[in-house]
């Protein structure tokens, strides 16, 4: 059974209200009442004031057309490069099946085909529901930030806490194109400045060993890192943008400047290349982020 995401429209409200009644733990736990009459339309409703209506869209996960779980997602919240997940809630009929998972996974697609400038997804989880929900959250790549907030609804008190997961993620400026060193490369549309990231690749780090075993359960998209460190990319492994081709060396162009070429085995750049994008690389445990910069005049490694 294939799952469709598509936005909450108003023939769905009945079927989003029946969807939050059938999981009144659930509500419970975050508010510290059952669910309401009305809570449909103010999912539908609710959104940070700062925020435009057309930031705010809910999204429904379809199977057979029969609604099995709900999404509210935040464009630009709390800046311009982050999406928020204000919530995921699957019915109760289905949980324990996958598509909680599976409804993550198309959310993600969504935001990193549809908002070309987030870079970043982030949540919160209350302590009355991280018992439940932190586990999930963990398995889908979200790391805690360390930030927390207090958190209160009506009579209910507790502690918000935040977790990021950093997409993989390119410049809207960027194209893929014939490169006159091998291939395709990236190549810019307009100028760019110095400094400025143009792309982002984030995953889980493994060794060698760790990669052949999941290599044997194709299709796995990975990038070199060191003698025996591999970037498993953490996205659907299926290239869908010009960053996660494997084939593609950062030193095929970023903006179209040319710099002093950079040493042979520099992570930015091989012998007779352009130098034009660094590689900023930050671990957090077993995850693996890497940043693509253009290089400032003079920083040769």
């Amino acid at each position: 059974m294939s799952l469709v995401l598509r936005p909450i429209e108003p023939d769905d409200v009945d079927a989003l209200q029946e969807l939050i009644e059938s999981d009144p733990g659930y509500t419970e736990r975050i508010t510290g009442y059952p669910p309401g009459p009305a809570d449909a339309q103010s999912l539908l409703m609710m959104r940070p004031e700062s925020l435009p209506e057309e930031a705010k869209v809910v999204l429904g996960a379809f199977v057979d057309n029969r609604l099995v779980a709900v999404v509210d997602l935040l464009r630009g919240y709390p800046n311009d490069h982050t999406g928020f997940i204000g919530l995921l809630q699957v019915h109760w009929n289905h949980q324990g099946s996958g598509h909680g998972r599976a409804t993550y996974e198309e959310v993600q697609r969504y935001v990193e085909t549809s908002w070309p400038e987030v870079r970043t997804l982030r949540l919160a989880i209350v302590d009355t529901n991280a018992q439940i929900a932190a586990k999930f959250w963990l398995r889908q790549g979200f790391t805690p930030t360390g930030e927390e907030r207090p958190y209160r609804y009506a009579k209910l008190e507790s502690t918000a806490r935040l977790y990021n997961k950093l997409l993989t993620w390119a410049h809207p400026a960027l194209e893929v194109r014939q490169s006159p060193v091998a291939g395709q490369g990236l190549f810019a549309t307009r100028s760019i400045a110095r400094g400025e990231v143009v792309g982002q690749l984030s995953g889980r780090r493994v060794s060698t060993a760790e990669l052949r075993e999941l290599l044997k359960h194709p299709p796995v998209d990975t990038i070199t890192i060191d003698d025996d460190e591999h970037l498993v990319l953490s996205n659907d492994p299926r290239p869908r943008n010009c960053l996660r081709q494997p084939q593609l060396r950062p030193s095929h162009v970023v903006d179209r400047r040319r710099h002093p070429r950079g040493p042979p085995g520099h992570p930015g750049g091989r012998r007779g290349d352009e130098r034009l994008w660094d590689v900023d690389r930050r671990g957090v445990r077993d995850e693996l982020h890497l940043w693509l910069t253009t290089v400032p005049r003079g920083r040769h490694g």
